[in-house]
């Protein structure tokens, strides 16, 4: 796919009040890139259904012209799988996430490390026992292997990590 892009990742030099001063110059650029996803059911026991995921996405961009043809901020090839139950009251899955490094980068940026994140969700549906009020209670875990990450894409990679270790737990009422 064809088309026009904004390269930002030009500075100017100019530092006003502490902050990089970026200039913005249209460029023509060639997008490739695709997205899947697969979704099948192992087998159906104790009330509900076992099954596995697969994902991966992939994006690449190329300025048509310039030195440098990477193309600021394309996020490196994403991939991962999980396997879940759905069943009437309970819902779970267990998978992982993993982003490849990215090195094709543009001027000014930082090439990024891989990572794996290990993910996981319990969810309980209460609403049988509380009559016709839809609540759940959820349990759900990211990065659990608490890697140390970053984002290629935000203009703060080399500063901020991704979050760490999170594992939160709530209520949900619907009404």
């Amino acid at each position: 796919m064809r088309g026009a892009y904004t390269d930002y990742a030009h500075l100017t030099g100019d530092v006003r009040e502490g902050f990089d001063v970026l200039a913005f110059i249209p460029r023509n650029v060639l997008f490739a890139g695709t997205e899947v996803k697969l979704d099948f059911n192992l087998l159906e026991a104790l009330g509900g259904v076992f099954g596995i995921d697969a994902q991966m996405d992939y994006v690449q961009a190329r300025f048509t012209s310039g030195v440098n043809r990477n193309v600021p901020r394309i996020p490196p090839i994403r991939w991962g799988a999980n396997l879940y139950y759905l069943g009437d009251w309970v819902r779970a899955r267990f998978g992982f996430l993993r982003t490849q490094p990215q090195d094709a980068v543009s001027e000014n940026e930082t090439p990024t490390a891989a990572f794996t994140f290990l993910n996981a969700t319990f969810t309980l549906d209460l609403t049988p026992l509380f009559a016709r009020v839809p609540v759940e209670f959820l349990v759900q875990g990211t990065n659990l292997l608490d890697q140390k990450a970053r984002n290629v894409v935000s203009f703060k990679a080399d500063e901020v990590l991704l979050p760490g270790r999170n594992i939160r737990g709530g209520i949900r009422v619907r009404f």
